[in-house]
């Protein structure tokens, strides 16, 4: 039972880590930001955000510019990390 104990305290601790940065990361970035950060073009990303995801809920616009929240990046990063 000890290490149930253990392992408790560890996920917990993890939990709080994960909150801290969740609170430090901003909820919205840039999509030439994150075209630079993936090294693909930004038309790529995209139409890989316009066949996807929701418009206003992972990502949107304000005037020329799209944004993509944190959410969504996780899984634009994981489906270029290929």
């Amino acid at each position: 039972m000890n290490d149930f104990a253990e392992l408790k305290k560890i996920v917990l601790d993890l939990k709080v880590e994960v909150d801290k940065l969740r609170v430090t990361m901003p909820s919205w970035f840039s999509l030439g930001d994150i075209a630079h950060e993936i090294d693909r073009k930004r038309d790529t990303i995209a139409k890989y955000l316009k066949a996807n995801f929701e418009p206003d809920v992972d990502f949107k616009y304000l005037g020329a510019r799209i944004y993509v929240s944190r959410d969504a990046l996780f899984f634009i990063r994981k489906h270029y990390e290929k």
